[in-house]
């Protein structure tokens, strides 16, 4: 895998992220994601019960769990591919490791299989290159690293901060991550120089039925993905006005896309 490859995918795919923060206050579970390893450390400062962590990288890591709220930590978990080339210069051993919580509390899992097939990822557990779900010459898709540890924690997310280079330093827990949330990513050239488009979703939160409405619906695609990626509703029409029956969904964040003849656009919706 190269550098110069992952930097440009990258670039691309980060005009694409849905970043922010938090992408859920009620989560409970933090993700770290990156390729190139690192030494770190994560402070939890914050009151959050049952909190669990997720790491992903191809290089090895070094994780140090501290702060006023580390007793809540319940589960801290490497699955990556724990390679020994050293890009973030530290000292030996080139092995990953957890320190800070009990030996009840932590994993390393070497490679181990996704809980979400992707053609644009890998099938294993291997690295991440940032916010992306385009094609990852070899590492998983953010969908993919999401889905992992909200299947394997059966909790809800809470951040996910992920990039390409290294991590150091110390990380706060209230200061969350980018989330980098890409239900829908650039499939197309066409796409990638698809001009954003404006549309209305009303009311939002919602309860029982969203509005969404437009100016233009020629070829029109809507499209719902709740945070794991997973596509929960899809429709097409030439509709500029459709009403969406929500009250069978799970109370959480999701992700409304319409796309038509002009270009797409996405907006987070809440579900009450």
């Amino acid at each position: 895998m190269k550098k110069i490859y992952f930097s440009l995918m990258f670039t691309i795919s980060s005009l694409f992220a849905v970043a922010q923060p938090i992408c859920d206050q009620t989560g409970n579970i933090a993700i770290y994601s990156c390729y190139d390893g690192g030494q770190f450390t994560i402070n939890v400062d914050q009151n959050i019960p049952n909190l669990m962590i997720g790491i992903c990288s191809y290089e090895f890591v070094k994780v140090t769990i501290t702060g006023t709220f580390a007793s809540n930590v319940t589960k801290v978990w490497y699955a990556g591919y724990d390679g020994n080339n050293n890009n973030c210069n530290l000292q030996a051993p080139y092995t990953t490791s957890i320190s800070g919580v009990a030996n009840s509390v932590d994993s390393i899992l070497i490679y181990p299989a996704v809980t979400l097939n992707d053609p644009n990822g890998d099938a294993n557990m291997v690295c991440a290159t940032g916010c992306s779900n385009g094609n990852q010459g070899g590492c998983n898709t953010t969908n993919q690293v999401v889905h992992y540890f909200v299947t394997k924690f059966n909790g809800t997310m809470r951040y996910h901060l992920t990039q390409y280079g290294c991590f150091t330093g110390t990380y706060n827990v209230s200061s969350g991550g980018n989330c980098c949330l890409s239900p829908f990513p650039p499939t197309s050239t066409s796409e990638l120089n698809s001009s954003e488009i404006s549309f209305d979703v009303f009311p939002n939160p919602v309860n029982t039925a969203i509005t969404v409405k437009n100016t233009e619906a020629e070829n029109q695609t809507i499209t719902i993905v709740n945070t794991l990626g997973e596509v929960v509703l899809k429709l097409s029409n030439s509709l500029n006005t459709n009403s969406i029956d929500l009250s069978a969904f799970n109370a959480g964040i999701y992700f409304i896309e319409v796309r038509n003849k002009n270009g797409l656009s996405t907006k987070k919706i809440i579900k009450e």
